[in-house]
């Protein structure tokens, strides 16, 4: 196979999973029950409810919180620690008080709950809030109330899925399918490159297997589905490798064009405690300041701040994603730290 064919081939696959990524980037991966629903709670009284968070997807969970709603009826209960991590396909739980107020009126009062959380995907970091609905059935307090089972008590559970949980969903069938499809598409490629298979047969059948994989998976609206096959996929096939720990340093040659930029830019980097490539952004804009003391810069945590966030782009459909650099004259937006310099560069230079 030539090189511009083999090109070719691996644009098509670059590209379906690009699109793949866009499509199930920025999406929840966690899936909320919650038990009794609805709850039956006497007025002044206070009972706990079960929610279980299964993670659906190849990607950790991170710091999943729970917030109560203003609500009509004052119903709150006390927080609870967060869980630290939900390991792909397992599942967290939390056990979260509830109580009604003293002179609440008996009767059906659905409730909201707001679930907080954050994961990453390579070097972008999402920050992900849900609202989660319950419904309180609130009694008289002279009716009896079913107390919870004494065998969950305790405030945070984390455990793996049941087995059958997984078989039910079908969540392992993607992981198999994709770890197949990547041995169809390397020996497709391996009798494409020996002429032993038309070339644009073999180009063909990349964009196909790829597509066909990520496309079912969207289909039966299972983003994770899709996430699985396409990382099977893409690492198999074009050899993306998962960002490391690279130092935060400028080439000689991107330090000079740096130091060539002769006007003042001023520069927001937002980040976030739980962004695993933030302190790499920071640092390198960090250098660039230094380089050049035209180039002035602040920080600012999403979490700290999240209006700020909001008010400056770096919030898409309700999703913050971190590292995010903004140029404030042009309100241009560098999001993640993939071919960071050039990007950055371009950021500096207006040719963005």
């Amino acid at each position: 196979m030539t090189g511009s064919r083999v090109g070719i081939a691996l644009f098509v696959a670059l590209s379906v999973c690009a699109v793949g990524w866009t499509v199930c980037g920025e999406q929840p991966i966690l899936e909320f029950t919650i038990s009794p629903d609805p709850v039956v709670i006497a007025v002044g009284d206070t009972s706990t409810v079960l929610i279980s968070a299964a993670n659906r997807s190849v990607y950790e969970a991170d710091d999943v919180e729970f917030f109560w709603i203003e609500n009509a009826w004052g119903i709150t209960g006390e927080s609870v620690e967060p869980l630290e991590v939900v390991d792909p396909f397992e599942t967290g739980m939390v056990l979260l008080p509830v109580t009604i107020p003293n002179g609440a009126a008996p009767g059906l009062a659905p409730v909201d709950l707001e679930a907080v959380y954050t994961y990453c995907m390579d070097e972008l970091c999402f920050q992900i809030a849900e609202v989660l609905s319950l419904d309180v059935m609130i009694v008289e307090a002279a009716v009896a109330v079913a107390e919870p089972d004494e065998t969950q008590t305790g405030s945070v559970v984390v455990g793996p899925i049941a087995s059958e949980t997984l078989t039910e969903g079908s969540h392992l069938w993607p992981l198999v399918g994709g770890i197949g499809l990547g041995a169809v598409l390397a020996v497709t490629l391996v009798l494409a490159a020996r002429k032993r298979l038309p070339q644009m047969v073999a180009v063909c059948s990349v964009g196909a297997v790829i597509a066909g994989g990520l496309g079912g998976g969207v289909w039966l609206a299972q983003h994770d589905q899709a996430q699985s096959i396409g990382e099977v996929l893409c690492t198999s096939c074009v050899g993306i490798e998962q960002a490391g720990d690279p130092i935060a340093e400028w080439s000689s040659v991107d330090a000079a064009r740096i130091e060539a930029i002769d006007r003042p830019i001023e520069l927001i980097v937002f980040s976030a405690p739980w962004c695993h490539s933030c302190p790499y952004a920071k640092a390198m804009v960090s250098e660039a300041s230094r380089i050049n003391d035209q180039i002035t810069y602040r920080v600012i945590d999403v979490d700290k701040q999240p209006a700020k966030a909001k008010e400056y782009g770096v919030v898409r459909s309700g999703r913050t994603i971190v590292p995010a650099v903004v140029r404030l004259d042009t309100g241009k937006i560098l999001f993640g730290i993939e071919a960071f310099e050039s990007r950055f560069i371009d950021l500096l230079e207006g040719n963005e």
